[in-house]
């Protein structure tokens, strides 16, 4: 079976197959260990009592394919991401039968967070402790009153890595986060946080939206947009986390170029087995004579073709006698010729746009697997092809791939249209931009009656914006508020970020990056006579985007009820008369 074979296997089969017990159990760290064992000899060796070189080590065999690994699970990370999820469901649902008894039996007067590990306690207990403390990598709260935060010591502080401010600084006195608030009110105070933390810690602090009505400060998972716990993205941050502190034990750290190589090299339209191939030889991870010699487990080097010492794959695939007939014959037969490639960086160039194009650079790999593998056939007593069969062959290979990859059809998608609400009903449309670069943004309102006339319209400028999300929410909340003090019952609330109108829509909305505005738009939803919440495509919110790119930092706030602006006229015109 080829490697992309035992890739699939050891995916579907041998780490899914645990994955039950391991929601339950902590596995035994032997056992673990032996999983380990076995499916590393079968994936390097065929089988799982083969003994064969292993090229990697298992840590760097598990990172994802994006970072240069094959993506398989670390059983052990992975054993207490699941068991973490147990945790969280102690936590979110406090009033199920099984948070009960476990509360009354280990924690009766504390807090899941904070309980011990008593004697003689059950191996469930111990499983959910270890799990316990993936939990607690990624644990956050959402900033309601502030009165239960402190500080220093919780995790409150989504842009920083720790969640923590980096360091303390002298004649600082400030405990709890309500202490940041300007008095009476749920507000920053600017002054006041950028004095008592250094300038990156002041940034990401303002950026937070207190909850103005929210009752309690909120448990929250910090990787998930929702706020909600998953196996997946805890895995993510174990891994992460382990190759953090590899990285610092080695004294090495990976390149942020290498992702890009790497996504090149697994979209590449030539067969699995191909594509495996070929990441073993970007890693230098294939038996090559001069690899062997170099670990002292071949006593010789010379190539078997054409004798010249030191061989190589560079030598195999562009240097060796063969290969220069092969590659003669390539360029006859389908008119590709090879490019200039160095010999210590040829298995990444070939991956480049600038250096060939992707049908090209498909042809060339899978050509030098035909070399390989016609090696080996050779070594092992098999007959080698004619170099005229073997491209024929891969031309053919390539070719047919090609003419199977079906293009992706895309929907055909009917530019949305602003609607008219029903009668006695007002729309409110809002839409936000944002600047990633100065974390600033802007939000848009317009509000139309059910003929279609324009009420009001206004425009706001915000600082401090962590991400779109949160300006599509504060904008959706100013067009709430100012329907309501108009006076309006029946509101529709349009806006074109599904993200948004989900959040929204769900009942966990409370624990997500938004969960201040959450509360409120709900809240604010709830004071109307009758509210409903629909999202519509940007072609139909054009007169709301119009208005959130009007404010700037000299005109910061507009309201108009009277005389509008001509672009915001000729949007509305647009909507109303369609062409």
């Amino acid at each position: 079976m080829s490697c992309a074979g035992r890739e699939v296997l050891i995916k579907a089969n041998a780490q899914s197959v645990p994955t039950y017990p391991m929601s339950c159990f902590k596995l035994p760290a032997n056992v673990c260990q032996k999983m380990r064992t076995y499916i590393s000899n079968y994936w390097w060796g065929s089988s799982v009592d083969n003994h064969k070189i292993h090229w990697q080590k298992w840590s760097k065999l598990s990172c994802p394919k994006a970072d240069g690994g094959m993506g398989f699970r670390d059983l052990t990370l992975f054993n207490k991401a699941m068991l973490g999820k147990q945790g969280w469901r102690l936590m979110t649902r406090p009033d199920s039968l099984c948070a009960r008894v476990i509360k009354g039996k280990y924690y009766p007067n504390g807090e899941f967070l904070t309980a011990t590990r008593k004697r003689k306690c059950s191996e469930t207990w111990k499983a959910i402790l270890f799990g316990r403390e993936a939990l607690k990598l990624g644990m956050i709260k959402r900033i309601g009153p502030g009165d239960t935060v402190n500080i220093w010591t919780d995790n409150w502080i989504v842009g920083l890595d720790s969640f923590k401010p980096t360091i303390r600084l002298e004649s600082v006195s400030v405990e709890r986060v309500q202490d940041l608030f300007r008095p009476g009110t749920r507000e920053w105070d600017e002054q006041l946080v950028r004095s008592s933390f250094i300038y990156r810690d002041a940034l990401e602090i303002l950026k937070i939206k207190p909850g103005a009505r929210m009752l309690e400060d909120v448990d929250a998972w910090a990787f998930e947009r929702t706020g909600v716990y998953s196996v997946r993205s805890c895995y993510r941050a174990l891994k992460k986390e382990q190759e953090t502190t590899e990285s610092y034990a080695t004294g090495s750290a990976g390149s942020s170029d290498d992702a890009r190589w790497w996504k090149k090299l697994w979209g590449l339209k030539i067969p699995p087995k191909v594509r495996v191939f070929w990441w073993r030889a970007v890693h230098g991870y294939l038996p090559t004579k001069g690899e062997l010699k170099r670990r002292h487990v071949a006593s010789e080097d010379h190539c078997e073709t054409c004798g010249e010492p030191g061989e190589t794959l560079y030598h195999i695939a562009l240097q060796c006698s063969y290969a220069v007939q092969f590659w003669k014959a390539v360029k006859e037969i389908t008119g590709c010729k090879l490019p200039p490639l160095h010999p210590a960086t040829w298995t990444r160039d070939l991956l480049a746009s600038d250096i060939c194009v992707q049908k090209d650079a498909a042809l060339i790999i899978c050509g030098v697997w035909s070399l390989w593998t016609g090696q080996n056939a050779q070594r092992h007593g098999r007959t080698r092809w004619s170099p005229g069969a073997a491209v024929r062959h891969v031309a053919s290979m390539v070719e047919d791939l090609l003419c199977l990859e079906v293009p992706a059809v895309k929907p055909t998608r009917v530019p949305g249209r602003w609607a008219k609400p029903q009668e006695n009903w007002i729309k409110v449309n809002t839409d936000s931009a944002f600047h990633s670069s100065s974390a600033t943004g802007a939000g848009g309102v317009v509000i139309r009656d059910s003929d279609g006339r324009l009420l009001s319209a206004a425009a706001h400028l915000y600082s401090h914006i962590p991400d779109a999300l949160t300006g599509e929410a504060l904008a959706a909340r100013d067009g709430l508020q100012l329907a309501g003090e108009q006076g309006h019952a029946n509101v529709i609330l349009e806006v074109d970020n599904l993200v948004l109108v989900n959040l929204l829509c769900s009942e966990d909305g409370g624990r997500s990056v938004i969960s201040g505005l959450w509360q409120e738009i709900r809240e604010l939803g709830r004071g109307f006579s009758g509210f409903k919440l629909l999202h519509v495509n940007r072609e139909g919110n054009v007169a709301a985007h119009v208005c959130a790119s009007l404010p700037t930092e000299s005109n910061p706030e507009f309201f108009w009820s009277d005389c509008f602006p001509t672009r915001l006229e000729e949007a509305i015109q647009n909507d109303c008369n369609p062409s």
